[in-house]
């Protein structure tokens, strides 16, 4: 196999066992990006794959390419079959949602009338979360050393909701890529309540080196939601 790194050679690529073109994008003018990835794959072809299919032992037998060939049966077919897609599908999916959907008609949908009641009670009081205050260190320069622990605190006003309805995480993306992906998050712990105000602090280690763009991010937690994905709701500091 030999292939740009999408669809399924993305997951199924192992070294030695096939051929990858990485996926980057390195011109925004696509002919000039056409350019490189036609000269990357002749590339291959000439420097590794048709050297590697003609280099014979004394028999004539292509030995590293049968390696390869075998790697490929060894490595990667096993991990393509309808038998684990099944699998995949069973225990990612349908048997967690089978279990949930049990949960919920407990006790004549006991716990399906309490997250509908508690999702009433969100909604209701989104708007009522109040950002007062956010204190970090170094909050000047901005600028931290690898290795080095660094204290983030967070105040909030939630009015009708409780502290444990919420998560609150620091999000963090790579300021100098072209996109949004989510780059690593850490979670904030609750702390106090004094008069009406949540405290919420991280210690965090300075792990990467780098620019890095920051934010805070609530979200509604509740045991019985399956994801944080299924309830609509977030606020951004």
């Amino acid at each position: 196999n030999f292939s740009v790194l999408d669809g399924w050679w993305a997951e199924g690529y192992k070294p030695g066992a096939g051929w990858a073109i990485e996926e980057e994008i390195t011109y925004k003018d696509h002919y000039l990006q056409d350019e490189l990835d036609a000269a990357t794959l002749y590339s291959i072809f000439e420097e590794q794959i048709s050297t590697t299919f003609y280099d014979r032992d004394q028999n004539g037998i292509p030995t590293h390419w049968v390696q390869m060939m075998k790697d490929n049966f060894a490595l990667i077919s096993p991990h393509f079959t309808m038998k684990r897609q099944l699998e995949d599908y069973y225990g990612q999916y349908y048997h967690k949602l089978e279990n949930r959907s049990l949960i919920l008609k407990e006790n004549h949908y006991e716990k399906l009338h309490q997250l509908i009641h508690w999702k009433e009670k969100m909604v209701s009081g989104w708007d009522q979360i109040e950002f007062i205050h956010l204190q970090y260190d170094n909050e000047k320069e901005r600028v931290f050393l690898v290795g080095e622990n660094v204290n983030l605190s967070v105040q909030l006003k939630l009015g009708a909701i409780k502290h444990n309805d919420i998560n609150i995480d620091l999000c963090i993306v790579n300021a100098h890529e072209d996109s949004h992906q989510l780059f690593a998050k850490y979670p904030l712990e609750f702390v106090k309540n004094e008069n009406g105000i949540s405290t919420f602090i991280l210690e965090m280690c300075a792990a990467f080196s780098g620019s890095w763009k920051t934010a805070i991010r609530i979200t509604p937690k509740h045991e019985l939601l399956p994801h944080i994905i299924d309830f609509p709701l977030i606020k951004w500091i």
